[in-house]
């Protein structure tokens, strides 16, 4: 039998939950009462408290850990742009290591580490009326390849996720308005 467990109960809205490597943290959104924007919070697994990594007044979303669990990647968003910060899950410094071509958050739903580390694998449309491919970014060269191409008229691909040994990638594409499926 399966037994659930609250992870958090503070208030505000607590969502996008991802755990570290070693299953003992979870890095979430948390939009506490009374505020518009979420932030990425980390908490150990039996703690009592969440430890803020970010702030400030642009929305930050869809955490994802490293795979040696020693960053967090997200996307942030304001009212001008869409960006891929990475951020130590100590704390300190965050590092704006690519800038989306479009604003449109509804698309930017998931980021996914490469196997090794070494790229990033998200949502990303090409202007805002076309379907979100999933991209790869070489976060050495800066580059991107896309990885991905979603029919035209579908809403496009989201929330990668890529096997332990980098072999294979899951992800959900849907039609415009109808069910999606995972891939």
């Amino acid at each position: 039998s399966y037994a659930s467990r609250p992870l958090t109960a503070d208030p505000g809205s607590e969502v996008q939950p991802s755990f570290s490597p070693d299953g003992d943290a979870v890095a979430f959104v948390w939009r506490k009462n009374g505020e518009r924007k979420g932030h990425i919070y980390v908490k150990q697994l039996g703690s009592e408290s969440a430890v803020r990594l970010t702030a400030g007044t642009a929305e930050d979303l869809s955490p994802a850990w490293s795979p040696d669990g020693r960053r967090i990647a997200f996307f942030r968003h304001d009212e001008k742009r869409a960006t891929v910060m990475i951020i130590p899950v100590i704390g300190g410094s965050e590092a704006e290591v690519y800038t989306l071509p479009t604003n449109n958050l509804w698309e930017y739903g998931g980021i996914a580490w490469t196997a090794d580390g070494k790229g990033l694998i998200f949502p990303q449309q090409s202007d805002p009326q076309a379907p979100s491919a999933l991209v790869e970014l070489n976060l050495h060269e800066r580059s991107v390849r896309t990885l991905t191409t979603p029919p035209p008229g579908w809403d496009g691909d989201w929330t990668p996720s890529i096997s332990p040994d980098g072999t294979k990638l899951a992800f959900v594409r849907g039609p415009d308005g109808s069910a999606h499926d995972v891939y």
